[in-house]
């Protein structure tokens, strides 16, 4: 009986012991019955850290704040998130947060190009109604927030929408979405923001280019990331807007930035576009399996919506090269070599 006794006496310091041992360091909290309960330290999560540099750097955060993952990366960031700070009379401050990756050099660009982006949004606001807007404006750059080794680059929000999502939308949406028009009009309609844009992106170029005699090439500013994902455009006020110009550079050429704003633009959204083409058809006839007849209907509609997709992108090349024909130059789409005319 005493050997019982002694087995289980045992036993109970063993588990308090074990139990013990599994509570060390847990955070303590008291509840309604006055016991301890045990829970683990939680880190901060990145939305605290973007409000704790928010309220540091001087913005209100007291009163409705919103801190949203958004989708898509860069290959210099990490995450982007928008954030919507509400102010006093019901105003509404938003912003773009993007965490950069890694320690590069994109903050100290950014604010070399800080006076630069500024004249940009000045000369927007002096001409509000100047349509359609003749020059891109850049994404204003708000400064850079840092906490825990971690760096955060703050914008503007720009104005309207990508030029990506606008071609997805209007490819689906079809020249007959508008009923009142004929589709001759309609596609007349939507070229005619996709030239505004092309038009705007040149005239960037030829603001801040010249002519190199010597080596008989067009020098300018580069973005460094010119893909259509990264031009914003408002069809209200015809306004184009660059963003994403961390890497953004002078006395280049524009190849680059050409190949990426068509050739590597077209590579990414027309898969995109052939897929949810074949979607949206058999959604519309409510099937999966579609016989031989059916998957030629298929075929054909999603031809048709290519070939919008395709008009989308001449309507931007057109207005890119006769932005440079109207200023003296000729720019050779095989090779986007920006020559003077006649040479």
């Amino acid at each position: 009986m005493f050997k019982r006794i002694s087995y289980l006496a045992t036993a109970i310091v063993l588990a308090n012991v074990l139990l013990g041992s599994a509570s060390y360091g847990m955070l303590e909290e008291g509840d309604q019955r006055g016991l301890s309960i045990k829970q683990p330290f939680k880190p901060a999560s990145t939305e605290d850290y973007i409000l704790k540099c928010l309220h540091n750097a001087g913005y209100k955060t007291d009163g409705y704040t919103s801190i949203q993952p958004m989708r898509g990366v860069g290959s210099n960031t990490e995450k982007i998130y928008l954030i919507q700070l509400g102010q006093e009379g019901g105003k509404e401050t938003q912003l773009i947060c993007k965490e950069l990756k890694g320690k590069k050099k994109e903050i100290e660009n950014l604010e070399a190009l800080r006076p630069f982006a500024d004249e940009y949004e000045k000369f927007t606001e002096s001409q509000p109604y100047a349509l359609p807007q003749q020059h891109p404006i850049l994404a204003t750059y708000r400064g850079a927030l840092k906490q825990n080794d971690r760096e955060f680059a703050l914008f503007k929000l720009a104005s309207g929408e990508s030029v990506f999502d606008l071609m997805i939308e209007w490819t689906q949406k079809g020249y007959g979405y508008y009923s009142c028009m004929r589709p001759a009009a309609a596609k007349n309609k939507m070229s005619y923001h996709f030239e505004n844009v092309g038009r705007a992106t040149a005239n960037f170029y030829l603001k801040h280019g010249k002519f190199d005699e010597e080596e008989n090439i067009f020098r300018t500013m580069r973005h460094g990331d010119l893909h259509i994902s990264n031009i914003f455009y408002n069809i209200y006020t015809n306004g184009t807007t660059f963003i994403d110009y961390e890497t953004m550079k002078t006395d280049e050429v524009i190849n680059y930035d050409a190949y990426r704003l068509f050739s590597f633009s077209k590579d990414e959204i027309f898969p995109l576009v052939k897929e949810r083409a074949g979607i949206e058809f058999c959604r519309s006839r409510d099937v999966i399996l579609l016989n031989k007849q059916a998957e030629r209907e298929r075929d054909a509609y999603i031809m048709e919506r290519l070939t919008i997709l395709d008009d989308f992108f001449y309507a931007l090349e057109k207005g890119f090269t006769q932005g440079f024909e109207r200023a003296g130059y000729i720019c050779d789409t095989s090779t986007w070599q920006v020559k003077r005319r006649g040479h």
